[in-house]
């Protein structure tokens, strides 16, 4: 459930944020439009964004800096998840012709801290950072099918159950988690993207903590359940092996 934020004017710059983010570069009228906030507070903060560096004003209008950029690229490469799976998934991608790529959960959601193209994927567009309900992903539903059952149960309580997948209700999730645990891996058939289908699997330490998932997606003419079953599990093994012995070697 969403909790007040304490600082609302916090709130108030990320909401300006998402909002340029989304559409811009955009206009100052424009932007205040999209805006239910007074045009003096905007503008207030816009031009503390842009003292500070984190919004440029274009000719087109309000568009977000790459200073944003150098601080989630900042924060990857502290990452040593990050670090010890880039050359796989970038093999992976090359071996596989489809889009790789490494989740991480964090505050109870999927998060993809890197993607890689392979050589024939379809056009679609994937960011860094794109955050998801752990539920809805192959990488998400390998996460959290390897998470102790009341940390899923608190995410599902701050949550939900995903509108995406194909459960309706916890008790088939958990139903459906407990298959993915026992298999290694989870297929996702076209719920968290139209036209999409993908597998993944997940990335566990010695320790046996589930530190993320690696997966494979492409279109469903290419991503049949014979190929995700086989060959691309296969070769998502393999990778997230040599990624767990990387991981066990480096701390």
């Amino acid at each position: 459930m969403d909790e007040p934020i304490p600082v609302k004017s916090v709130g108030t710059t990320f909401e300006i944020l998402q909002a340029i983010s989304r559409e811009g570069p955009i206009r100052f009228s424009d932007l205040a439009a999209k805006l239910d906030l007074p045009k003096s507070t905007v503008y207030d903060h816009l031009r503390s964004l842009r003292r500070l560096g984190y919004v440029h004003e274009t000719d087109d209008g309000y568009q977000v800096s790459f200073e944003f950029l150098l601080l989630g690229d900042r924060r990857r490469h502290k990452t040593d998840l990050f670090m010890n799976a880039r050359r796989e998934m970038e093999e992976l991608a090359t071996e596989t012709g489809e889009h790789a790529s490494l989740v991480v959960e964090e505050g109870g959601t999927g998060r993809a801290i890197y993607t890689i193209k392979g050589e024939s994927p379809v056009e679609f567009k994937v960011y860094d950072g794109t955050q998801s309900h752990l539920g809805s992903t192959a990488p998400g539903r390998t996460i959290l099918a390897n998470l102790p059952r009341d940390r899923v149960n608190a995410v599902l309580d701050e949550h939900g159950v995903p509108e995406e997948g194909p459960e309706t209700d916890r008790e088939e999730l958990f139903s459906a988690l407990e298959d993915v645990r026992d298999a290694g891996y989870a297929v996702d058939e076209g719920s968290a993207i139209h036209g999409m289908n993908g597998v993944g699997v997940p990335i566990i330490d010695r320790q046996g903590t589930v530190r993320g998932a690696i997966s494979v997606y492409g279109p469903v003419g290419r991503m049949s359940p014979d190929r995700m079953n086989g060959d691309l599990v296969g070769a998502l093994r393999e990778k997230a092996n040599i990624i767990e012995l990387n991981l066990d070697l480096t701390n």
